[in-house]
This record gives structure tokens, C-alpha cells and sequence, in this order.
């Protein structure tokens, strides 16, 4: 048995102990006297190292700076994929790692102490890449009567894309909001606002907007269906692109021309003769999608 001539000191990495045999018994059960017995052990004791490699954590960009808890005892090492930028001492409990692409990597901090086993702890960053700059194409104005077209956003190599209207209550209807080059339909009459933004992990989102401008159907006051070639057939531009309802009648009420879908291709006859110079009056019936508008107004017949 030994006797404990020093207290143990909690506070430091390495503590040693110095003993003296108090007393000593052989296997029989001899006890030799204490004038005999002489002699003293020392014995080192290592403090058990704890490593912490710090929280879980994510961030936009390829450089991160490592968070690791220096622990009482020991000294720690950072270990990591072949693929991570040594930046920095790997003895560095807040070392600066650079990887070359962004996604998951495990970085590991390893303690050792003496003859005490290597401790380790395992922290996982997730790296994102800033996502590419958002461009939502140039504006459109639309012709008379079109409420349908295409988008044109840019096509994202870092990041995710997205269509939004900017006003959420808007009639207009995106066919694939996460298509750069998606269909839009049903849009309102006047400027319809919409924006595309790219977004990727815990980066700062790029947006951009663009405007799709919808004119009305104006039905025009005169046209001259004289044989000349020029202005021959009562155009009204954009009528094409909406069901619609054209009546004509003179002054006396007669109805001298009418159509469903009307496709500018009156020129100016009533049962194959042609109708006299005169101020004509018309009703038009156009479809949208949101209801049904109706115009009247005049047409003056003109030959000469």
C-alpha cells in the first residue's frame, strides 16, 4: 500500500502524484516491519481531454471560419476532406476553411492528452454559393386584344427560380412559376407587373421585374373600300386574338353586316353591293377572360 504525500491539483492538463510504501505484505501474510520499508513511486496522471467542434452551422459563400472549444486539457487538430483549402493552422480552434464547391461537408476536431485516447467531435457546415443575378427579360407590349405571352427569364446556373405577380390577387395565371420561360395568360388589361427571383440556401435572394402591357381593342372611325389596296376592309387591329360579336347597321337601324369572330375582312358591301358613303353604327361584343366588354360607336364609309 502507498501513502498519498501531495493533494491532487484539479486545475492543470498534467498532475503527478509522489507516494511512500506505508506498509507491505508478502503473499503468506507476512507483515515486514516498518523500519524496513523504503522507497517511493511517482505516478503522472493526464487530465481526460473533452473536444468540442462546436454547432452545426450553414452559410452563403465557400469560407467559413471553424468554431471549436478549446477544452481544459489537451490539444486539438482539425481533420477534414481532401477537397477543403487548408487556409489556416490546423491547430486553430477557429481555423478558416475554403471548399470548392458549395454542399455538406464534415470537419472533425480531435483532442489528444498524453497517454489518454484521442477524443473526437464532429461539426457539419453546409456552404451555399450566391445565387446567379436575376434577370426577368425585357418589357413586353403586348398587341391589341393578346392576353397571353411568354416570360423570359434568365435560366439559373446557382440557384433555384421563381415567378411571382406582384400582385397577388392579380386575374393573370402562370403556368409554371419555376420555368424561366413559362406561359402567362389572363392578364389584365393595362401594365401587369411580374418578378423573378433566384434563391439558393441562406443567400440573399436576387430578384428583377418586368412589365406585360395589354392594349385595348379601338375600332376605327372610317375606312375606304374604294379597290385602291390601301385601307379597303374595316380593320379593327387585334380583333383576331378575342371571340367576339361585330354588328353594323345604318341610319335607319337596318342591319347591313354582321359576324361572330369577326375577322377584319368586311369590305364595306351589303348583299354584294356597295353600301353608299354614309356614317354607320356599330355594336361590338369582345370576350375576355374576365367578362364581356361592349363598344359602340360610328364608322364613316368613304370611296373617293
Amino acid at each position: 500500500a502507498y501513502k498519498e504525500l501531495i493533494t491532487k491539483t484539479t486545475d492543470q492538463e498534467t498532475v503527478s502524484y509522489t507516494y511512500e510504501i506505508s506498509s507491505l505484505v508478502d503473499a503468506k501474510g507476512c507483515i515486514a516491519p516498518p523500519a524496513d520499508l523504503t522507497g517511493q513511486a511517482k505516478i503522472t496522471l493526464n487530465g481526460i481531454p473533452v473536444a468540442d467542434a462546436g454547432p452545426d452551422d450553414e452559410v452563403c459563400g465557400l469560407t467559413y471560419t471553424l468554431q471549436a472549444v478549446a477544452g481544459s486539457f489537451g490539444t486539438g487538430q482539425w481533420t477534414f476532406p481532401a477537397v477543403v483549402a487548408d487556409v489556416s493552422d490546423d491547430t486553430n480552434p477557429n481555423k478558416v476553411v475554403q471548399v470548392n464547391a458549395e454542399g455538406t461537408y464534415t470537419f472533425t476536431w480531435v483532442v489528444t492528452n498524453g497517454v489518454c485516447a484521442p477524443v473526437p467531435d464532429d461539426v457539419q457546415i453546409i456552404f451555399w454559393e450566391q445565387p446567379d443575378v436575376a434577370d426577368a427579360g425585357t418589357d413586353q407590349n403586348l398587341d391589341p386584344g393578346k392576353t397571353e405571352t411568354y416570360l423570359e427569364g434568365n435560366l439559373p446556373t446557382v440557384g433555384t427560380g421563381v415567378w411571382t405577380k406582384y400582385q397577388a390577387d392579380a386575374p393573370a395565371v402562370i403556368a409554371d412559376p419555376n420555368d424561366p420561360s413559362t406561359e402567362v395568360s389572363n392578364l389584365a388589361i393595362g401594365d401587369n407587373k411580374f418578378i423573378w427571383t433566384i434563391s439558393n440556401g441562406i443567400c440573399p435572394v436576387k430578384s428583377d421585374e418586368v412589365y406585360i402591357t395589354v392594349n385595348i381593342i379601338v375600332p376605327p372611325n372610317v375606312f375606304t373600300p374604294n379597290n385602291d389596296g390601301i385601307n379597303d376592309f374595316y380593320v379593327i387591329p387585334g380583333i383576331e386574338n378575342r371571340k367576339n360579336k361585330l354588328i353594323v347597321v345604318n341610319r335607319l337601324g337596318t342591319r347591313v353586316f354582321g359576324a361572330e369572330n369577326y375577322q377584319n375582312d368586311w369590305d364595306g358591301k351589303y348583299k354584294g353591293e356597295d353600301l353608299p358613303e354614309d356614317v354607320y353604327y356599330y355594336v361590338l361584343n369582345i370576350y375576355w377572360d374576365d367578362g364581356v366588354e361592349k363598344i359602340s360607336g360610328y364608322i364613316v364609309i368613304k370611296r373617293k
